[in-house]
């Protein structure tokens, strides 16, 4: 089961792929999920999507928590997705900015963050993985591995600065854990009263 769940790790595969081989810029994607699921962990994804409905109603719960106990921090923005068209979101995960020019002097994003890991947050995240599609091979060069699809004249050019507001958000998301279960009330609660006081603390110096 462990190895299994090794598989499922973005950064195994970047290390199985040498540096220097041309399919190394695909070690994030593969082919696309869909070629890269084992039967196995489609069959533990299977038992989990039974669990969804209870799954949803923790992580919806602990999401409005986090929304309300981490608000009034000026340089951390709480932006909730919008709820008008009845949608629900499905909390992968709950994100804030820090906006740079609110924040104290010499308090960057990495240096917030890094002061919550040594609180005990280690699993507050600066993604690098869940980034912007448009920079990753597959969706920018995608006939160099689906040749079969694309064809070895297929061009795509896309500009680096073509969604300067998905790369604003990225260069600004700080990303939390959302509990699916009743067992993750305390460490939602231990997550907002710890980035709460560290910011405090800095707010002061």
């Amino acid at each position: 089961m462990s190895a299994l769940l090794e598989m499922e790790r973005p950064g195994l595969f970047k290390l199985e792929i040498r540096s220097d081989h041309y399919l190394h810029q695909y070690a994030l994607t593969g082919a696309g999920l869909k070629n890269r699921a084992h039967p196995l962990a489609v069959a533990i994804a299977l038992n989990q999507l039974r669990q969804l409905p209870d799954f949803h109603a923790w992580k919806t719960t602990f999401a409005g928590h986090l929304a309300e106990g981490l608000a009034g921090t000026p340089f951390l923005t709480i932006t909730l997705p919008d709820l008008t068209g009845g949608t629900e979101p499905a909390w992968y995960a709950f994100t804030m900015r820090f906006i740079a020019d609110k924040a104290p002097p010499g308090l960057t994003r990495e240096t917030f963050v890094q002061q919550l890991y040594t609180k005990g947050l280690i699993d507050v995240d600066i993604p690098r993985s869940t980034g912007l599609l448009h920079s990753e091979r597959l969706f920018n060069k995608p006939q160099e591995l689906l040749l079969h699809l694309y064809g070895k004249d297929y061009v795509l050019e896309i500009d680096d600065k073509a969604f300067p507001e998905a790369q604003a958000f990225f260069d600004e998301v700080i990303k939390l854990p959302v509990y699916a279960t009743a067992h993750g009330q305390g460490s939602t609660d231990r997550y907002v009263t710890t980035i709460m006081e560290v910011a405090a603390s800095r707010m002061e110096n």
